[in-house]
């Protein structure tokens, strides 16, 4: 079988076929484990970068090396980004 989804009773009749077929599973089973795992490593770095964008107009307000303004437009372009 090319897909764990084709495989049926017959493809497990004999231990060769049978070790195909599980070798077969663990295959697919570790690529999507580890399209995962990078999925959810990139959601971690973006939620961490809108977090220190977040900071980062902050504290520029609390300094004052921005306006009111300018602060108000920058967080609602930040608050409008949903964290994943």
């Amino acid at each position: 079988p090319r897909y764990v989804g084709d495989i049926c009773t017959p493809h497990l009749s004999t231990p060769r076929r049978a070790k195909r077929a599980v070798a077969l599973a663990k295959r697919v089973l570790a690529q999507r484990t580890r399209t995962i795992k990078t999925l959810q490593q990139s959601q971690n770095r973006l939620n961490t970068r809108i977090k220190c964008m977040k900071d980062l107009v902050s504290e520029l307000k609390r300094k004052n090396l921005i306006s009111e303004n300018a602060f108000d437009s920058l967080m609602v372009c930040l608050y409008n980004v949903k964290p994943v």
